[in-house]
C-alpha cells in the first residue's frame, strides 16, 4: 500500500508507514 504525501499531515503519513511496517514484520514472524 502506498500514501500519498500530498494528503494527511507528514507525521501522519510516518505514523501510517510505521504502522504498515509493524505489520509487515509480524507477518514475516508468522511465516519464518
Amino acid at each position: 500500500m502506498i500514501y500519498p504525501t500530498s494528503t494527511g499531515k507528514p507525521g501522519e503519513y510516518f505514523r501510517l508507514n510505521t504502522l504498515e511496517s509493524v505489520w509487515i514484520q509480524g507477518k514475516l514472524r508468522m511465516w519464518g
